[in-house]
């Protein structure tokens, strides 16, 4: 893993992941304690629910990569795509899910 930091801030590449579905935990990586950050990758047509690897309340999510429905808990959704890369505060998350033919990547910060 390629990390730098200096005072207050760190940089991560995360090129190793390219590719690889499933859920990546960056924030472990970067040593973050109170919440989470999860790269998260789907195939075409997957969804991912978040579980134990999630702590906290979702505050972000940003799109990456792809084309992804948002589903919260109150029946709502929003679509990330080009013209739409992120969502703050989006509530009691459901799952997100690639509606897209290729891989689709969403960073999920939560604190």
């Amino acid at each position: 893993m390629n990390l730098r930091n200096g005072s207050g801030w760190s940089l991560i590449d995360a090129s190793q992941f390219a590719g690889l579905p499933g859920v990546h935990d960056l924030g472990t990586l970067l040593g973050v304690t109170t919440g989470s950050l999860l790269l998260v990758i789907l195939r075409a047509a997957e969804r991912w629910v978040p579980g134990e690897d999630m702590l906290g309340d979702v505050s972000a999510i940003v799109r990456r990569e792809g084309r992804v429905l948002v589903e919260r808990t109150d029946g709502s959704s929003h679509t990330l795509k080009d013209d739409v890369e992120l969502i703050t505060n989006p509530w009691s998350l459901a799952d997100v899910v690639n509606v897209g033919t290729e891989l689709a990547e969403v960073l999920v910060i939560s604190r």
